[in-house]
């Protein structure tokens, strides 16, 4: 019979009545996790479970779904399979009781509290691949990991259990041919993965296509070109499709373009062919992966080949990237101008949000393998689990290459099986020149918020996702003067570093909100312990739930100012959550003193300051939001809706010191013009920004007079020409 048959030639045998008997149709549209590329291995998880509840031998499959007819003889590799998985169930289970009767489990034992033994190992039995993949990569942690003398017993019975199993795995059909196909690298290229690889015969019948990006040359235009400076490796090309938002962005290596592309592509893969994978003994950081098999690949060109300094290391840092499976992703984890990266499904490619172009889609996809990496990274580094009772984790993982939370999901909760979310925590930091420049605001708005940093004053930026409120408050604080105390509560550390330019900062790093249920360290409680840290100025981040708006509320009555984030879509959409969702009194509304809404603008990916606002409560507890700035956008300008003078934030400083309406009115329009003349200057660098407000902040304190002189003769020699 022949292995494959298309629709014509299965209506035509099934005039043959022994052979139509012999055919189990199966109907892949009415499963739940049904997806169109029928070679992931969620599928033939599925398919392989399904032969083996059978328990007999079929001489053909029919995937309806697909129009698919799967021969005896591919599915031999699996029914040579089976008669092994009671066997390994046992062998299983005696690892599971080790872990669930250890003494020391309480107590992080070093072995069983890796979060390797937190794996659900019944979800990959019936994909030998996958079973295999996982049950190889435990056991090589194991086997370099140095026990301490109390679990040496334990130790080795858990080593010989995973080489029971391995020997097992080894001697079947199909991990051989796995074999063969990850050391013919070839195939990576033109197989998404082995069970593609497996059934590549099949795949030219396949009635759904793959989702993947297909733009006539004609119809795309070039738009931006730039290196990433990182490691000078990657050249990123972005083009606009014709009648389409999105636009396309493109990665080369550093050798695409040259004449010398084989060459370098062929000690790439003779480099990463030599290499041997590394006998660690313990879960050592990505970073430290990346620079032991760097170095070993520049050892290895160094015997072999004659290049540059420049061009050994980049090729060390490619090949490390292969062994660890990583080169897809490394590009835009490394360019900053990249602020989220997105995968919704396994069939699906993906597509980024950029700093300055806006959403882009990518022709990045990752296959099986790929994605298997990426889930066993995270659930390594994190510690926890990642399976039906634990679908959702989110880990940030920070070293010197990137900075990123990366947040995966798959079933049940996540209909296609898996989907990633990269947000990138180290992009490009944006100071109040870039946001002059790009529009995002004026000079006399940038002027008033100043005023409301040196007078204390609590600032809270509010907007929808992605619309830059927390850009907004690090250039605000990276302007706050040099002697402020200044006190962080973050979940995700995404304020700057500023300690380097003499700064006072002191940090916390909180529980996320998936897990303040069981957490002593939460954002809310450690608010509330900032009335004994003495702090000048507090940065909360992002204010989430009910408990941290009553904890931010706390501290304002209490007298503590700052900045916080917080999503809305508009003011009058905040104060019914803070009323009606988190139930703050709306006496205490009047404690927010400044309310700055973001919008972003999605046709042009422009962000700006829509309005800058004050909030009265009248007699009647009525809420009163009185815009002070607002933008329009018919005219495309700000218009000062009410003049600043009249402000409740001048009421407050009129009342507590001796400041006429002249005398700050004239402080306002001086610190316009210095926001006037940073606005004119070319890029300035962040140290030079600094001291400039250094100065700033030092007369406003001491005397108008000479803040005036600075701001006429000092600080063209600070700045250098203006354009």
């Amino acid at each position: 019979m022949n292995e494959i048959l298309d629709r014509s030639q299965i209506n035509q045998e099934s005039e043959n009545k022994s052979l139509s008997n012999s055919i189990i149709n199966i109907k892949c549209n009415e499963c739940s996790n049904s997806s169109n590329y029928i070679f992931s291995n969620e599928c033939i998880s599925c398919l392989s479970k399904y032969l083996y509840n059978k328990k007999k031998k079929e001489p053909s499959i029919y995937l309806e779904s697909y129009d698919l007819l799967i021969g005896y003889k591919k599915l031999s590799y699996f029914f040579e399979y089976y008669p092994f998985i009671k066997k390994i169930l046992q062998i299983l289970k005696r690892i599971e009781r080790k872990r669930d009767n250890c003494i020391y489990n309480e107590f992080k034992c070093s072995i069983l509290s890796k979060s390797i033994y937190n794996l659900d190992f019944k979800s990959n039995l019936y994909n030998p691949i996958s079973f295999y993949c996982l049950i190889y990569e435990i056991h090589s942690i194991l086997s370099n990991h140095n026990p301490s003398s109390q679990c040496t017993n334990c130790y080795h019975e858990l080593i010989l259990n995973f080489k029971n199993l391995l020997d097992i795995l080894s001697d079947l059909s199909i991990i051989s041919k796995y074999q063969n196909y990850m050391k013919k690298k070839e195939l990576f290229k033109k197989f998404n993965n082995f069970f593609e690889y497996l059934f590549s015969d099949l795949s030219l019948h396949l009635n759904k296509k793959e989702n993947k990006i297909q733009i006539i040359e004609k119809d795309r235009v070039l738009s931006d070109k730039y290196n990433i400076v990182k490691y000078k490796l990657y050249q990123c090309e972005i083009y606009s499709i014709k009648n389409e938002i999105e636009k396309l962005y493109t990665v080369k290596e550093f050798f695409d373009n040259t004449k010398k592309k084989e060459f370098f592509i062929g000690i790439i893969n003779n480099t990463y062919k030599n290499l041997e994978l590394s006998n660690v003994k313990e879960i050592i950081s990505i970073e430290n992966l990346i620079n032991f098999y760097h170095s070993e690949a520049v050892k290895y060109i160094d015997q072999k080949y004659t290049l540059s300094k420049l061009n050994k290391k980049r090729i060390g840092i490619i090949v490390a990237l292969k062994i660890l499976n990583l080169e897809k992703l490394f590009p835009l984890l490394i360019d900053d101008y990249i602020e989220e990266i997105f995968l919704d499904s396994p069939t699906d490619t993906i597509y980024i949000n950029h700093q300055k172009n806006g959403r882009c889609r990518t022709s990045i996809k990752l296959n099986d393998e790929d994605i298997e990496r990426i889930k066993t990274l995270i659930r390594l580094y994190s510690g926890k689990r990642l399976d039906h009772s634990n679908p959702s984790i989110k880990l940030v993982i920070k070293n010197r290459y990137f900075y990123c939370r990366f947040a995966i999901d798959i079933e049940p909760i996540n209909y296609y099986n898996f989907s990633l979310d990269i947000r990138k925590l180290n992009k490009n930091i944006f100071t109040i020149q870039d946001l002059l420049k790009n529009k995002t605001l004026n000079s006399r708005m940038a002027a008033f918020l100043y005023l409301c940093i040196l007078k204390q004053s609590n600032i809270t930026v509010v907007g929808t996702t992605d619309s830059g409120k927390t850009t907004l408050i690090n250039a605000l604080d990276f302007i706050t003067p040099k002697d402020y105390r200044k006190i962080y509560i973050e979940n995700i550390i995404e304020s700057l570093d500023e300690i380097k330019y003499n700064k006072h900062q002191i940090k916390y790093t909180v529980d996320s909100l998936e897990d303040e249920d069981h957490s002593q360290s939460t954002k809310s409680k450690q608010i509330k312990k900032l009335l004994h840290r003495t702090p000048d100025l507090i940065y909360l981040g992002e204010i989430l739930t009910e408990e941290e708006s009553k904890a931010l509320f706390h501290c304002l009555a209490a007298g503590l100012k700052g900045f916080q984030t917080i999503h809305a879509d508009s003011l009058e959409s905040l104060m019914n959550r803070f009323m009606y969702h988190f139930n703050i009194n709306i006496e205490c509304l009047n404690d927010l003193d400044i309310l700055i809404l973001m919008k972003k603008n999605r046709t042009n990916n422009t962000r700006k300051v829509f309005s800058i606002s004050e909030i009265n409560i009248d007699s009647n507890k009525s809420i009163n939001i009185n815009p002070i700035f607002e933008y329009n956008p018919a005219i495309e300008i700000w218009e000062e809706k009410t003049p600043i003078l009249l402000t409740k934030l001048i009421t407050k400083i009129k009342k507590y010191e001796a400041y006429s309406e002249e005398s700050l009115n004239f402080l306002i329009n001086l610190y316009e013009k210095g926001f006037e003349q940073i606005l004119r200057n070319i890029k300035i660098k962040n140290k030079t920004l600094i001291e400039f407000f250094d100065q700033i902040s030092y007369f406003s304190n001491n005397s108008i007079e000479k803040l005036e002189d600075y701001l006429e003769n000092e600080i063209n020699p600070l700045f250098g020409e203006l354009t």
